[in-house]
């Protein structure tokens, strides 16, 4: 075996002669290294014959250590085990869970419930609820100035009704019909009226925007032992000049929710519905929902499979192109579980926090989820929760009170979140919105008109 230190040795002290004046040494390889060393001579100077010399030794040296190298490796392998380097594990990193920052007080009174919309340049605030009467009043608010401005007022508006923005107009539909606002000229529009005879008595109670196509949903309760409820779809076609003919379902297993409004003279219930690429789902708060889709109508989803015997509440959102429940369970370890409804059914649960949601209300952020509702173990802060890696976060910092029946509006960079009302056995009440809150009867929640900006 090629003593590996010796020929390290050798190949230093050939380097070191090869850099003094001195003589090569005598021997058949320097006579030939000299020969070809001389025809260069005449061309080059003595320096660069140095330098020839120099590398010349060290490459020969650099190939007698490669070799020793290999053959003092290759002699021990057959006496040595393999060894196995496992990969590095490294902690996930913790979500960004951004900064919040509050927003001056606008020229609307304080409610809960209100609509809110992201028109490219402003978030607009509309309608709601206070003290079980709903509202038709709005204001836009523009981030890039700080400055809020009212909307003219519309006497045909319904009050209390949802809004939607369209790409170019916010629309509000109720009853028979309803009313196209254009932010850029402050003007309504009277848009058609449905058929009544085909609206149940109850006519729409939801606008719902697809991204592509205006739909008017209608809900009607039928008083029977199973209290029925026959959901119906329009579409608003030919220009926006006529409604089709309604789409209609019977829901006899579970009950949609409702967003809280009381009967009362010219008011209705709205609905949550949530509003997907091709149509809308209606989901009944805990494990059933309906799809309408254009191109096919209603189908029956499938049931999502909760845990027996403890208490839950579930919400959905449309993420990704995909269907998401957030599951808030309660009992046997507070927690919140997603799920993803597949071509296949929906799959396993996957908890994603230790703690819950008090009223669940999702917001797509890209591609996560904003819980509003947080309102449990000691935060009230929201929830930011990333379905991809099945991890939440709370985001610290939210600077206003109310912690559920907030309206809020992603505009692709910002997440404004304005109104609600602060649950009175929250404890809460140390921020700005307190002195601006309202508590119309006694044993109620306070609202506010506070709101707040949230940027990842």
């Amino acid at each position: 075996m090629i003593d590996v230190e010796q020929a390290l040795t050798d190949a230093l002290h050939a380097y070191a002669s090869s850099v003094t004046p001195s003589a090569p040494p005598a021997g058949v390889a320097d006579d030939v290294a000299d020969d070809v060393v001389n025809s260069f001579v005449s061309t080059v100077s003595a320096d660069r014959v140095r330098a020839y010399r120099r590398n010349r030794v060290v490459l020969t040296a650099a190939v007698l250590l490669m070799a020793a190298c290999s053959i003092a490796i290759w002699s021990v392998r057959g006496d040595r085990a393999t060894t196995v380097i496992s990969p590095v594990t490294t902690a996930r990193r913790p979500l960004n869970v951004g900064s919040w920052k509050t927003i001056s007080t606008g020229p609307l009174s304080p409610r809960k419930f209100p609509s809110v919309l992201w028109t490219g340049r402003d978030f607009i605030v509309w309608g709601g609820q206070q003290d079980n009467v709903g509202l038709v009043d709005g204001a836009a608010y523009n981030p890039s100035t700080a400055t809020w401005r009212m909307i003219r007022a519309n006497p045909r508006v319904q009050a209390g009704a949802n809004a939607v923005w369209t790409g170019t107009h916010m629309v509000v539909l109720a009853g028979s019909g309803g009313e196209s606002y254009d932010p850029a000229t402050d003007v309504w529009a009277s848009l058609p009226s449905i058929d009544p005879s085909t609206s149940g008595g109850v006519g729409l109670t939801n606008a719902v925007w697809t991204g592509s196509q205006l739909l008017g949903l209608g809900v009607e309760e039928v008083k029977d032992p199973g209290n029925t409820l026959v959901l119906r779809v329009w579409t608003l076609v030919q220009n926006d000049s006529v409604w089709s003919p309604p789409s209609a379902v019977s829901v006899t297993t579970g009950e949609p929710k409702t967003r809280g409004f009381a009967y009362y003279p010219n008011q209705f219930t709205v609905w949550d519905a949530l509003a997907t690429t091709d149509g809308l789902v209606v989901w009944d708060g805990a494990s059933d929902g309906w799809r309408y889709t254009i191109a096919g109508g209603w189908t029956k989803l499938p049931t999502l499979v909760l845990q027996s015997g403890i208490s839950t509440g579930s919400t959905v959102s449309w993420q990704s192109g995909h269907l998401l429940a957030v599951v808030n369970v309660i009992g046997n370890g507070d927690r919140i579980e997603i799920a993803t409804l597949d071509p296949s059914g929906w799959s396993p649960m996957r908890q994603v926090h230790d703690s819950y949601v008090g009223l669940a209300y999702p917001i797509a952020v890209g591609e996560q989820l904003v819980l509003l509702g947080v309102n449990g173990a000691g935060t009230r802060s929201p929830l930011l929760v990333d379905p991809a890696t099945e991890r939440a976060a709370s985001m610290t910092g939210y600077p206003i009170d109310t912690t559920i029946d907030q309206g809020a509006a992603w505009s692709g960079t910002q997440l404004f979140v304005w109104g609600g009302q602060t649950p009175i056995h929250s404890g809460a009440g140390t921020s700005t919105a307190s002195a601006n809150s309202q508590q119309p009867n006694s044993g109620t929640s306070p609202i506010s008109n506070q709101g707040a900006i949230w940027q990842p």
